[in-house]
C-alpha cells in the first residue's frame, strides 16, 4: 500500500503545479469552479494518503516527507498566486515557507518528523486559506476582501508562532502532535 499512498501524495503535487495558472484563470473569470475541485482533490488526497498507508505496511519516512513535500507545495502554489493577485497579503507564503524551513531542519536534526501543535494548525490554516481562496474565486463577492484579510493575517500569525516555537527554548518536546 505505500505505492498507493504515494500515488496519492503525488497526485498533490501534481495539483500544485496546475493549481497557479487555474486560480489566474479563474480570477479573470474563466473556468472559475477548477481551482475549487483542485483544492478538493489536493484535501482529499492528504486524508486519504495516511489511511491508506496505515492500512498497508504503516506509514514510511519517504511516505512522510512526500506527503509534507505535497502539502507545501500545494499551499504555496495557492497562496503565492492569491498574493500576486491580491487576495492574499504577501507574507503568508514567507511565513508559510519560513516554517516549513523550521519544520524540515528540526526534522533533519531528529530521526522522526518534528511535530508540533502549532505547526500542525498551521497546516490546517494553510490549506483552509486555500480553501477560502478557490471560494473566493468561485464565488466572487465584495465580502471576500475581509475575510481574505483576516484569514490571511491569522495564518502568517500561527506560522510565526510555529517558526518561534523552534527557536526559541523550551521545555523538551516529544515526537507526539
Amino acid at each position: 500500500m505505500p505505492v498507493a499512498a504515494d500515488a496519492l501524495g503525488v497526485v498533490r503535487l501534481a495539483a500544485a503545479v496546475v493549481l497557479p495558472g487555474t486560480l489566474g484563470r479563474a480570477a479573470q473569470g474563466e473556468a472559475r469552479w477548477m481551482p475549487a475541485l483542485l483544492f478538493g482533490a489536493a484535501a482529499a488526497t492528504d486524508f486519504l494518503d495516511g489511511v491508506v498507508a496505515r492500512r498497508g505496511r504503516g506509514a514510511t519516512r519517504h511516505g512522510a516527507v512526500l506527503d509534507n513535500l505535497a502539502d507545501v507545495a500545494f499551499v504555496l502554489a495557492g497562496t503565492a498566486t492569491g498574493a500576486r493577485l491580491g487576495f492574499v497579503a504577501p507574507v503568508v507564503p514567507l511565513a508559510i515557507g519560513g516554517a516549513f524551513a523550521a519544520y524540515a531542519v528540526a526534522s533533519l536534526r531528529g530521526r522522526v518528523m518534528a511535530r508540533s501543535a502549532v505547526g500542525h494548525a498551521a497546516g490546517v490554516l494553510n490549506y483552509a486559506l486555500v480553501g477560502l481562496l478557490t471560494g473566493a474565486v468561485a464565488m466572487p463577492g465584495r465580502a471576500w476582501e475581509t475575510v481574505l484579510a483576516v484569514a490571511s493575517w491569522l495564518v502568517a500569525g500561527v506560522n510565526a508562532a510555529a517558526v518561534l516555537e523552534r527557536i526559541v527554548p523550551g521545555p523538551a518536546r516529544g515526537a507526539g502532535p
